[in-house]
């Protein structure tokens, strides 16, 4: 746990020291270095690091017995065991796995808060902070195809949504579940208005009572879900799931609150090029739906790691634009005290969660 602290201590001191966000030069800087080292840090992990990065080191193993023709012996996506069987040609060795995929997830996340987020220095504590950081060291192919559709949202951002769909489809041959990643054109040119709150909150009951129909609409949209009916991911997980429902509101109402607090940022965004307002807030709703879903069934609660992204630029651009400096120091001290906290919590109270800590280096 305490290579993490340190981590974070590291990005808070650096940032604020050399002034970080004041121009586009130094945040590319910052960026490079510190996803460089979280990159670095993901790479010569130990196969301990992740709970489910033993079961992808095995499967490689496996990968490399099997014939092109076979892949349909295991239950994996063909995109992610096609990666395997060819990396298997250069190394037997399951490590080898573990950098080239951290190459593929990590680099993505900090192209995105640079072109997404006025705070790079915020964005990147609160990566660490809020355990997507310990996520995307877990659930390895769903964290590659969040990397690829985070390279893809360039394209949506120009309307060139053929493309898009190009990267999603793309990025679902490592995870299946990508391709719920295709609403984001339906609610990309939509505003987010008072109302939507109501029809999410709305949705959010519907999908609560309803889990059941919705499990089995992605067994049928997705096949390797099947597996999951009667395993120990079927079943609820109210204290986890609730206490990431209460951050995830948390984090949208306080946007909704404070994002626009003038017209000036509608400007700035075009100026920019950034993703929208609006975007962000839907984004951030279907992850709290997802949320209240996977109140019910655990498994269902990987959907919302699509969405989940956009708290490391939703939150420091909601900070970004309040008018008093006095208030905007405030909210960012009780936002880093809180997540300093909340992982500590997690990863004293709760370590198996994501399997993160101890963090072990490769050689152990």
């Amino acid at each position: 746990m305490i290579i993490y602290i340190i981590l974070m201590l590291t990005v808070l001191l650096c940032g604020t020291a050399l002034n970080v966000n004041y121009t586009q030069k130094r945040k590319r800087n910052f960026l490079l270095l510190f996803f460089t080292i979280i990159t670095a840090l993901a790479m010569l992990r130990k196969y301990t690091v992740g709970i489910d990065t033993k079961h992808f080191c095995n499967g490689y193993k496996v990968i490399s017995n099997l014939n092109w023709n076979s892949f349909d012996n295991i239950n994996y996506e063909w995109g992610f065991t096609a990666l395997c069987k060819l990396l298997n040609y250069i190394s037997p060795e399951p490590q080898l796995l573990i950098i080239v995929s951290s190459l593929l997830i990590f680099p993505p996340v900090g192209m995105f808060i640079y072109k997404s987020s006025e705070d790079v220095v915020l964005s990147t504590y609160i990566f660490i902070s809020l355990n997507i950081f310990s996520m995307n060291m877990n659930v390895m192919r769903q964290s590659i195809a969040v990397g690829i559709i985070l390279l893809g949202l360039e394209y949506l951002k120009k309307n060139k949504y053929l493309f898009f769909i190009a990267f999603v489809l793309f990025a679902s041959i490592f995870h299946q579940s990508a391709i719920i990643c295709l609403i984001m054109i339906v609610y990309y040119r939509m505003n987010y208005k008072k109302r939507t709150l109501l029809y999410t909150l709305i949705a959010c009951v519907i999908g609560f009572v309803g889990f059941k129909y919705i499990f089995k609409f992605a067994v049928n949209l997705f096949e390797n879900y099947a597996g999951y009916i009667d395993s120990e991911f079927a079943v609820s997980n109210y204290f986890g799931t609730a206490f990431n429902l209460s951050i995830c509101a948390i984090i949208l109402v306080f946007g909704l609150i404070y994002y626009r607090t003038d017209g000036i940022y509608l400007l700035k965004k075009e100026l920019n090029n950034q993703i929208s307002y609006d975007f962000q807030a839907y984004s951030i709703s279907a992850c709290l739906f997802c949320l209240v879903v996977g109140l019910q069934m655990t498994i269902l609660l990987r959907a919302k790691l699509y969405f989940t992204v956009f708290y490391i630029s939703w939150l420091p651009n909601a900070i970004y634009m309040i008018d008093f400096k006095s208030i905007r120091i405030l909210y960012k001290v009780l936002f880093v005290s809180f997540t300093m906290l909340y992982f500590i919590i997690i990863a004293v109270y709760r370590p198996e969660w994501y399997g993160v800590v101890p963090y072990e280096f490769s050689w152990q």
